[in-house]
Order: C-alpha cells, then sequence, then structure tokens
C-alpha cells in the first residue's frame, strides 16, 4: 500500500510539474512569437535600378540592422533601360498593399494624365488601411517647383509625407511643398540633398511597428506635429531616442 501510494505521489508531482511547464513554455514563446513577427516594407523607389541597387539599397539594409525581423522589398517597375515606369507604378501597389507591413514610396510628381492612375491606386490603399510612407519629392530641373496639393501624394489625404531639409533647416530648392507634409527631416551630411529622409523615418517606424497599428500610427504622428511646436518635428519626437 505504502508503495502504491508513494508511486501515485511521484505520478501527480510529474503531472504538476509536466502542467507547470507548459505554461512556462506558452508564456515564454508568446512574446518571443510577437516580438519576431516579420515586418516588411514594400518600396517604390524613383531611382534607376542600377542607383537603387547601389545606393538605396544599402541604405535600407544599413538603418535595418539593428532589426532582426524587419526586411523591404524593391517592388519598383522598371522599363527596359531600368528606369521606373510610371504607368505600372499602379499596378506595383496592388501587390504591395496585400504582401507587406506598410509602403514607403521614394516617388511623386505632378498630377496628369499619366500619373492619375498612381493616384487612384494610393487613395485605394489607403482606403484599405495600408499605411503609406512617401517622399515630398523632387523636381526635376529645369521644371519649378510645386506645391504638394498638385502632385501624387500631396493629393492622396492620409499619406504620411516626409520632406528634406538641406543646412540651415531649409527645404531643398527643388523640394515640392506644403502643409501636407508631415515633417521634414535633415538627413546624416553625407546624405543632404538626395531626397532620402523618407527612407530614415520609414526605417525607424519598422523597427517599432508592431507597437501600433497602421491607423493607430497615423493619428499618433498627427498628434505629435500638433503637440510639437517646432515647423519640423524630428525623428526623436515622433520615435523617442533610439
Amino acid at each position: 500500500m505504502k508503495s502504491f501510494l508513494k508511486g501515485l505521489g511521484i505520478l501527480v508531482f510529474a503531472i504538476l510539474m509536466g502542467c507547470c511547464l507548459g505554461l512556462f513554455s506558452f508564456a515564454w514563446a508568446g512574446p518571443q512569437t510577437f516580438l519576431s513577427t516579420p515586418i516588411s516594407i514594400a518600396v517604390i523607389s524613383g531611382e534607376s535600378k542600377a542607383d537603387f541597387e547601389a545606393k538605396v539599397a544599402p541604405l535600407l539594409k544599413e538603418q535595418l540592422k539593428s532589426c532582426s525581423s524587419c526586411s523591404f522589398q524593391n517592388l519598383t517597375p522598371y522599363r527596359e533601360d531600368g528606369k521606373i515606369s510610371v504607368p505600372q507604378i499602379s499596378t506595383s501597389l496592388e501587390a504591395a498593399g496585400s504582401s507587406s507591413s506598410f509602403i514607403l514610396i521614394q516617388w511623386n510628381g505632378k498630377v496628369t494624365d499619366e500619373t492619375k492612375p498612381v493616384l487612384v491606386a494610393v487613395k485605394k490603399i489607403l482606403q484599405n488601411g495600408t499605411l503609406i510612407v512617401g517622399s515630398a519629392g523632387l523636381a526635376k530641373e529645369p521644371d519649378p517647383t510645386l506645391p504638394l496639393n498638385k502632385t501624387v501624394l500631396g493629393q492622396a489625404t492620409g499619406v504620411i509625407v516626409i520632406g528634406d531639409l538641406a543646412e540651415r533647416e531649409r527645404l531643398l530648392t527643388q523640394s515640392y511643398f506644403g502643409p501636407e507634409m508631415l515633417t521634414a527631416l535633415k538627413p546624416p551630411r553625407e546624405y543632404v540633398g538626395m531626397g532620402v529622409s523618407s527612407i530614415f523615418f520609414a526605417t525607424r517606424l519598422a523597427s517599432q511597428w508592431s507597437k501600433r497599428s497602421g491607423k493607430e500610427w497615423l493619428t499618433y504622428f498627427q498628434s505629435v506635429k500638433n503637440k510639437v511646436r517646432r515647423l519640423w518635428p524630428e525623428l526623436e519626437d515622433f520615435f523617442g531616442r533610439n
């Protein structure tokens, strides 16, 4: 009898230990799974394919290196000569909306008959709840600069538009401008004038993406802008210091 009770006690103890270990494993695995959820940025770049691979991709990789779960995919449509195919941007955006956490558009242009389909696609994606970070863009010489409300991204309410600052906190000379811009940033000195400030914004967002939903991020950014009294809120105002 004593032997039976002893055996029964050992069995109960083993069962209890198994349950405790199972609960511990679940509690540990839960946060780890959440933290390791893949975060993908779909990129539409105005640069040629060669320049994207030589300049843009290395910058994205550098800025994302501290986020092991972050990645990017270049969905820019190219012509045979390696330049961006504007008529095909809308098709690429449709693919981007279903395969990424959010979209980074490193391109902007005046609304014309050629670019109107892109505007339609951007608005559709925003309505579906996908967040878009976009570059304010630069007019190509000798074209004059324009107000943002005459550009594709400026007319798509809800795009997080980021401009580029040069020295003395001034917008680049050829920059599209207007209140549709969330802010303008001055990148590290070696990148000033390259129109890449939205990359720095997007990669910082990727590293903190899991804190909020896309709609919550949009509301949050607008709230921060309203609270900060400077003309151009900085990255730290939106994301804190690294």
